[in-house]
This record gives structure tokens, sequence and C-alpha cells, in this order.
């Protein structure tokens, strides 16, 4: 009974993750990454309603130090990456859950350069809903926080540089894109 595509059926007392098709495992890791992304917003939003965005941004930078240097190490040790230039730190990145619920596009165009641009995000969408105007804050404080861990534990000569970022002038454009590079 291998390769479900999904859970219809009757019980399974012996039911691993290799039991699905690898498109199911896909969407759901789609949910958890989704789910993630919902439970931060929920903790996010209870601090800063009852003691103001700036404890619950300091809050989310204190969590996403931890948080971000945990997942780098665990995505690292599974995938068996390694290596100190910007392709490297992509490929980390590329797989982190986060990521997963985004729109987004790379271009390394060699070990030490890249781009990413992310034409939908799910955050950027709530915060323009909720109209407070916190997009470009969150964008510097929280995600380049998060891509500058993510460089220094490969290399801390990596230079980010964010091309576009919130707010955006229209809901046809991008959320925000960014260049990596390592200077020789």
């Amino acid at each position: 009974m291998k390769d479900l595509t999904d859970y219809s059926g009757g019980f399974e007392p012996e039911l691993t993750p290799d039991t699905f098709s690898s498109k199911t495992l896909f969407g759901l890791l789609k949910v958890y990454a989704a789910h993630m992304i919902r439970i931060d917003g929920l903790w996010y939003g209870s601090v800063m309603s009852k003691y103001g965005n700036e404890v619950a941004l300091k809050y989310d930078i204190n969590i996403m130090k931890k948080a971000r240097a945990l997942e780098i190490e665990a995505i690292s040790s599974v995938m068996n990456i390694k290596g100190n230039d910007v392709a490297t730190m992509m490929k980390v990145i590329q797989l982190s859950p986060w990521v997963r619920t985004l729109d987004f596009q790379m271009d390394v165009r060699n070990n030490d350069y890249a781009t990413y641009m992310v034409r939908a995000c799910p955050t950027i969408f709530a915060l323009e809903k909720e109209g407070r105007e916190r997009e470009r804050g969150i964008c510097l404080d929280v995600c380049l926080l998060g891509m500058r861990i993510t460089a220094d534990h490969f290399n801390h000569d990596i230079k980010i540089t964010p091309l576009k970022i919130p707010p955006r002038k229209s809901k046809n454009e991008i959320c925000c894109h960014w260049e990596f590079a390592i200077e020789r």
C-alpha cells in the first residue's frame, strides 16, 4: 500500500510518511509550512494587541535569531548541505518551510551571486490587509535578519542588498527582491 494520494481509506496503524506519494507529501509539507506562519501571526498579534507592536517585534526578533539558527542546522544536516558561498546559502533558503508558502524565483548566476524575488508572500498580504503600514518594517527587521543569520552561517562576507521591498504601490507588484553577493 505505497504511494497513497490521500488518507481517505481506513485507519492504517503502521502508517509512515513513505506510505504516501511524493506529491501528497509535498502538499502536506505546504500545509505544515502555512500552519507555522499562521501560528507566528497569531502569537505576534496576541502580543501586539496586549503590549504594542514594539514589544511584539522585539520578541519576534529574539525568537527569529534562535529559530532560524536551529532551522539552518537541521536543514543543512538532513540534506548534507556544506559550503561557504551564496549558492550554498540559497539551498537552505530554498528548503526553508517558510519559503514553501511563497511564490518565489531564485536566480543563482554563480556560486558567489544570486537574486531572490518573492512574487507572493502571505505575510505581506496579511499586513497589507491589516492596513497599519508595518510591511516595510517586518521586511527589513525580520526577513532581512533571517537572511543575515543564514548568510553568516555560511560566510560573513555575503552582502545582502534589498532591490525592492514593501510597501507595494499596487497588488500587481512583486513583494520583495533581494541580491546576495560575495566580492572576491
